[in-house]
């Protein structure tokens, strides 16, 4: 299933490809803002950093696909299609730099 979306070049690969690449990277960024021990220090799951790394993530992924299916469905090639994806990505990824505050309660006042 991934082979044929990937050398598709119609347009009915596109929605599963964008869902794939949006769950791959919410969970991503939900994995980054678990573990993030600067603005998470417990590593807990229902936390504001994970929400918000998870949002980044899923935005990120889901540009990179779109990305990456426009240029192939234009007709670039594989490599250029792929370089354009990962520019939209680390683009989406620079736009929604989400501003977290660093968790202060474990802080010593000493």
């Amino acid at each position: 299933m991934l082979e044929e979306a990937y050398y598709s070049l119609s347009k009915t690969a596109m929605p599963t490809g964008l869902l794939t690449a949006g769950l791959v990277g919410g969970g991503l960024g939900g994995l980054y803002g678990i573990g993030d021990s600067n603005t998470n220090y417990r590593n807990e799951l229902l936390k504001e950093p994970v929400a918000s790394r998870a949002a980044q993530g899923a935005a990120s992924g889901m540009a990179g696909a779109l990305g990456f299916n426009l240029a192939r469905a234009s007709g670039q090639g594989r490599l250029l299609s792929g370089l354009l994806g990962l520019l939209s990505t680390g683009g989406v990824a620079a736009l929604t730099h989400p501003t977290i505050k660093k968790d202060t309660t474990y802080d010593l006042p000493f």
